[in-house]
C-alpha cells in the first residue's frame, strides 16, 4: 500500500466518520440500540475480585453485551478483553453506537480492550474478507494509530496480555508474517517469570463449529516455546475448554449471538472472570454476573 493510496483510506475514513456523527446526533444518539434503551444504573457491588473479564461475539444484539457490561461491572478488575464480532459489519455509525454503550454501561475503572473479529472488518454482511479502510475505522474509535496493525502487547504487573489480529487484510483467519514475527520478538523479550495470556479471535483449537487458525501448529509451537500460560478466543458461539501440551485454551463467545451446538462446546450465554495469582481459575458468568455451573 503506497503513501497515496494510504492517504485516500484516511481521507475517506474521516469524511465516513464525520457523516456518521451527524446521522448519529441527529437520531438522538441512539442509533444501532433498542428502541426502549436499557438503564444504565449499576447493579449492586459483588465482593469479588478478577485479573481481566473476557466476553465475545455478541453482534448484532448491543442490548446483550450492554448487560454484559453491567454485570461484569459488578467486581473489581481492571480490564475486560471483547474478543471480536462486536459488531454485525464494519460502519463508523456502528463502533459509534458500540463505543457509546461501552462508555455508557461499563465502569470507568475496567480498561475495555477489543480483540478484532472478522465481523469487526467486514465490509458488508456477506464479505469474507478485510479491509485497510475497515481496520482504519476500527482504530479511529478505539483511539490507536491510523497505522496501528490490530495487535500489540499490554503490561500489568506480572501479567503479560498479548492481542492478536487474526483478520488482518490478506490474512483472514491466520496470523500473518509480519505479525508473526512480531509475535516471536514480543515472545522471546518477556521476562520468564510472568505469565503469559494470548487473545485471538480465530480459535486455535475451536470446539467444532469452525474451523481453526490455519497456521495453528506454527503459532501453537511459539506458544509452547515461550511458555504461555493460556489463550482465549471466540468466534465461536459457545463455551469450550481444552488443554493442549500443557497451554490452557478457551472459547468464549457467548455474549449474544446465536448460539452454536457443538458435541464438545456448551451452548450458553456467558463471559468468564478470570483470576491469575495466586492461582489459575476462571468462572463462567451469566450476564449479571453470578456464577454459572455446566454439567
Amino acid at each position: 500500500m503506497n503513501l497515496s493510496d494510504n492517504k485516500a483510506v484516511t481521507m475517506v475514513v474521516r469524511v465516513l466518520v464525520v457523516v456518521s456523527v451527524a446521522m448519529y446526533l441527529a437520531v438522538g444518539g441512539c442509533a444501532f440500540r433498542s428502541e426502549t434503551k436499557k438503564s444504565s444504573v449499576p447493579l449492586p457491588k459483588i465482593n469479588r475480585s478478577y485479573d481481566f473479564i473476557v466476553l465475545g461475539d455478541n453482534r448484532p444484539n448491543v442490548e446483550n453485551l450492554q448487560n454484559f457490561l453491567l454485570g461484569a461491572s459488578r467486581f473489581d478488575s481492571p480490564f475486560m478483553f471483547h474478543l471480536g464480532d462486536m459488531i454485525e459489519f464494519c460502519s463508523p455509525l456502528a463502533f459509534l453506537s458500540l463505543t457509546a454503550s461501552v462508555s455508557d454501561y461499563l465502569s470507568p475503572e475496567m480498561r475495555f480492550v477489543p480483540v478484532i473479529g472478522n465481523h469487526d472488518l467486514r465490509s458488508t454482511t456477506k464479505s469474507k474478507k478485510s479491509s485497510y479502510e475497515s481496520l482504519k475505522i476500527f482504530n479511529y474509535f478505539f483511539d490507536y494509530k491510523q497505522e496501528d496493525p490490530g495487535y500489540r502487547m499490554i503490561e500489568n504487573g506480572q501479567l503479560v496480555f498479548l492481542v492478536l489480529n487474526t483478520f488482518y487484510p490478506g490474512y483472514e483467519n491466520a496470523i500473518g508474517p509480519a505479525q508473526k514475527a512480531w509475535l516471536e520478538s514480543t515472545l522471546s523479550a518477556i521476562d520468564p517469570s510472568k505469565s503469559i495470556v494470548v487473545f485471538t479471535h480465530h480459535p486455535l483449537f475451536p470446539a467444532g463449529a469452525h474451523d481453526p487458525l490455519q497456521n495453528r501448529d506454527e503459532i501453537h509451537d511459539l506458544f509452547k516455546r515461550y511458555g504461555v500460560k493460556a489463550v482465549f478466543s471466540g468466534h465461536e458461539h459457545l463455551y469450550y475448554h481444552q488443554v493442549e501440551e500443557g497451554i490452557l485454551y478457551y472459547v468464549s463467545g457467548g455474549a449474544g449471538s446465536r448460539l452454536h451446538v457443538s458435541e464438545k462446546g456448551e451452548a450458553v450465554f456467558h463471559m468468564l472472570g478470570v483470576q491469575v495469582f495466586p492461582e489459575w481459575k476462571v468462572d463462567i458468568l451469566n450476564e449479571n454476573g453470578e456464577t454459572l455451573v455446566l454439567d
